[in-house]
């Protein structure tokens, strides 16, 4: 579940449409190079919980809630340097990553740890394949001890032109961004960093049920740290029921069955340069709800347990043209 809250890195941008002189517009092309510097703050918490034998309630101090769902914070940073070495119809086809940093801290309950992630330092060749998927490698081509699966995941871009209106537009105007852009933006978990184990089920069970309503609005040219900018937001609801159990919130026992919901809205804002055409800043912040229900039947009785819980995240995004 972690990793579904951690928003998908914007790995790139693309050429969005041909704006007038007037209208925000994105754009990059061939030698770009770039610093994307992303800081991401996470803060879980249980709530109510109930526990059932047979039907009958026990109190909460006879078990444990932290078992499922202990109280977390997370705070992690991500610094990548893009060269954009091909493009083809305005999308990047071959991009040069080197990974500045890559670094986590954690704290569950009271016990607090610092990981690094295993790519810190690397240096990979992203390329779109004919397929259209992205193909990783590392750029020296030598054999690393690196387990192969940190190569999956990764993207050329993040598709924030998906996000764009298909017609030219005034400030204070709002659109519906493209549907699978906004699930992408909510539920890839992207890839993975610090835990080759770390594939999660939930992800694939929310892309399936998710319920999304999504807008995004043009605001209006303000200053940012001296640099001139359109401002845009977008709003964003979720709701999703689940007729499934993922491992994330399993207890392993095989007589397990079990459902979940999850709430969540989200709040982004994001500026781009007019004259560099190219983002400045992005900050985006989520707040979830989650209710879960576990179901086991052992022997001649019967367990049920009910938990709910929260997740609130944020994310900072600065990118840095490099001459």
């Amino acid at each position: 579940m972690i990793a579904l809250l951690r928003l998908p890195l914007a790995l790139g941008i693309l050429t969005l449409f041909s704006p007038g002189a007037d209208e925000p517009g994105i754009e990059h092309s061939s030698g770009l190079a770039y610093e994307m510097r992303t800081t991401r703050t996470m803060s879980m918490r249980s709530g109510q919980a109930h526990m059932y034998v047979d039907g009958q309630g026990l109190p909460t101090e006879t078990w444990k809630v932290g078992t499922w769902v202990p109280d977390r914070d997370d705070v992690e940073t991500v610094v990548l340097r893009d060269v954009v070495q091909q493009v083809e119809e305005g999308r990047p086809v071959r991009v040069v990553r080197e990974i500045v940093e890559l670094s986590m801290q954690v704290k569950v309950l009271d016990e607090t740890t610092e990981r690094t992630g295993v790519l810190e330092g690397e240096q990979l060749t992203l390329e779109r394949t004919a397929e259209g998927t992205v193909e990783a490698r590392f750029t020296d081509d030598e054999e690393h001890s690196i387990d192969a699966v940190f190569l999956d995941g990764h993207r050329l871009e993040h598709d924030i032109h998906r996000f764009m209106p298909e017609e030219p537009v005034e400030a204070g105007d709002s659109w519906k961004p493209d549907d699978d852009a906004v699930r992408a933006l909510l539920i890839a978990p992207g890839p993975q960093y610090y835990d080759k184990n770390a594939a999660a089920e939930l992800p694939g069970l929310l892309e399936k049920a998710a319920e999304i309503t999504a807008e995004m609005t043009l605001r209006e040219r303000v200053m940012l740290d001296g640099v001139e900018c359109w401002r845009l937001e977008l709003e964003v609801a979720m709701q999703a029921d689940v007729d499934a159990l993922p491992a994330e919130f399993s207890t392993g026992d095989e007589r397990e069955d079990g459902s979940f919901t999850v709430e969540s809205t989200h709040h982004g804002e994001l500026w781009i340069g007019v004259a560099s055409r190219f983002p400045v800043k992005l900050e985006f912040e989520s707040e979830w709800t989650f209710d879960l229900e576990i179901d086991i039947e052992a022997d001649e009785l019967s367990f049920q347990f009910k938990l709910e819980f929260t997740a609130n995240n944020t994310s900072s995004r600065e990118w840095e043209i490099l001459e």
